[in-house]
């Protein structure tokens, strides 16, 4: 029996994750400027930053550098993301922090941003302007979109926002799903506002596996190049570097 979509997705991601977990990973902020190094004039870490778990309130000042791989500062008490690099080529993960606003945040990210679990954040301002992968704002206390991204490749989510009463503010464009199941969005507002986004998947998902397209593939004996080839013949690899690569 072949393979469901969902089985030939997860072996494509596996063939590139394990590309990408040759980064190497920084987790020690007083020592993350030791990983600067300077290329065509800009500041740059070749690696993965990971400050999870770690009690942080504030992030080292990366406010002027680029982090070619992911970066991620959950499971903290940061109020604000102050200090975020200004680009993040994978995915960028601030859930479960205190913050208030996600001012700070990189107006850059390659791979999905991650913002679930911050019980006093009421809006978007100071989201990304382009994420390449999924956006996720659930679970927060959000009354508006103001401030969401410009452009999202993948799924827009904002379900789980009981306070939420209008998707005024959506991104121009969503390459995936829109998800906003558990606010007090009307018919009313959704479809008012549906016709000022493009979003090309479903736009009443229930969950995340609600745009997952069932069918039968073979199973691909995957080498790196044909994972690289098939990512952006399915829309997984969404950024120019070699780097961007969301999983």
């Amino acid at each position: 029996m072949l393979p469901t979509f969902k089985s030939f997705y997860n072996n494509v991601i596996k063939t590139l994750k394990e590309s990408v977990d040759s980064l190497p990973t920084f987790n020690d902020p007083t020592t993350i400027y030791d990983h600067i190094t300077i290329e065509n004039g800009e500041k740059v870490i070749k690696g993965n930053v990971r400050f999870e778990h770690q009690q942080l309130t504030k992030l080292p000042d990366l406010s002027d550098v680029k982090v070619l791989g992911g970066f991620d500062c959950t499971f903290n008490r940061l109020v604000d993301l102050k200090g975020a690099p200004k680009h993040v080529g994978l995915r960028f993960a601030c859930a479960s922090n205190q913050l208030r606003t996600l001012e700070g945040a990189p107006k850059f990210v390659g791979g999905f941003f991650w913002s679930d679990n911050n019980l006093q954040l009421t809006n978007l301002k100071g989201a990304p302007e382009h994420v390449g992968g999924e956006f996720y704002c659930c679970r927060n206390n959000l009354l508006t979109l103001e401030g969401a991204p410009k452009y999202v490749g993948k799924s827009f989510y904002c379900n789980n926002n009981p306070k939420l009463i209008s998707l005024k503010g959506l991104p121009k464009f969503i390459g995936g799903d829109l998800c906003w199941y558990d606010t007090k969005v009307s018919m009313e507002d959704f479809y008012e506002n549906l016709l000022l986004s493009d979003v090309k998947g479903n736009p009443m998902a229930q969950d995340e596996d609600e745009g997952v397209l069932l069918g039968e593939y073979p199973e691909p004996p995957m080498s790196r190049e044909d994972a690289y080839s098939t990512a952006k013949a399915y829309g997984l690899y969404n950024t120019p570097s070699e780097y961007t690569i969301d999983f």
